[in-house]
């Protein structure tokens, strides 16, 4: 079902980016309380497995933050004003750097919990939650990547076409897809069985860049485009297999632990 699904809506993806981008509003300021720690901020709890419960709370936290990071470097390729442009471009900034400060915090509140008492079952959770932790930063930098690529896109006179812009919408389609089904990964107990649906898109993100990378190719050589536009092209298909490859690993992470657990 899931599978079909992905199938499905790759071909809908331009009309659906142009209703939402007609009807939803997007953000232009960071909402604080949206974007900073809310679950280990009052310091260790009376007993380890608490502290490691509120770090697991605070990692999907983490992960919803460079998710709306995603959906703004996204929309940025939907943007012509330059007003605009500029605004949601510095909410992105604003969003890398919390997403810095919130992987060094999250690391260290997991390490002051691993100096307690602790069984071994825990210490592999831990180990696995600091692996999650630096995997989402790594999202989060593929998404700052994507966003100074729109800028140079922004700023150049020989701009992506728009066939080019159909393609990376496509892109951003399957990595969504699969941010979505990390989340879903990380906020339940069990490994769901479509866990398995984020290889199917990974495998589908790795099909589609070299199909890209084929036809770029072939472009550049025809003219139809030039070489530095080939390259703002590739530079956005390549950071998104990357971003998809950070996301496998967020739920590699999570699985081995939890059959270790």
């Amino acid at each position: 079902f899931n599978f079909c699904n992905v199938a499905l809506f790759i071909g809908l993806v331009k009309p659906l980016e142009q209703l939402s981008n007609r009807f939803i509003h997007k953000k232009k300021r960071v909402d604080e309380n949206e974007s900073e720690l809310r679950f280990i901020t009052q310091g260790l709890l009376e007993t380890p497995e608490d502290s490691v419960m509120q770090a697991k709370k605070e990692v999907i936290n983490y992960t919803d933050t460079v998710a709306k990071m995603f959906t703004q470097a996204r929309y940025l390729f939907s943007i012509n004003n330059r007003m605009e442009f500029k605004n949601t471009f510095t909410l992105i900034e604003h969003y890398e750097e919390i997403c810095d400060e919130m992987e060094v915090d999250i690391a260290n509140y997991l390490n002051k919990v691993s100096e307690e008492d602790i069984d071994d079952a825990l210490k592999v959770t831990i180990c696995g939650m600091l692996r999650e932790v630096a995997e989402i930063e790594s999202i989060g930098d593929s998404c700052h990547h994507i966003a100074h690529t729109a800028l140079r896109n922004f700023n150049s006179s020989k701009k992506l076409t728009e066939k080019q812009l159909d393609h990376i919408h496509q892109m951003f389609q399957l990595v969504e897809q699969a941010l979505e089904q990390v989340k879903l990964l990380l906020h339940t107990r069990k490994v769901p069985k479509e866990a398995s649906t984020i290889y199917y898109i990974e495998n589908e993100i790795n099909k589609f860049r070299n199909q890209l990378r084929k036809l770029n190719f072939q472009d550049v050589n025809k003219g139809t485009y030039s070489y530095q536009t080939g390259t703002m092209y590739m530079d956005i298909v390549n950071e998104c297999e990357q971003l998809a490859d950070a996301i496998i690993n967020v739920a590699e992470a999570r699985m081995e632990t939890r059959a270790k657990e």
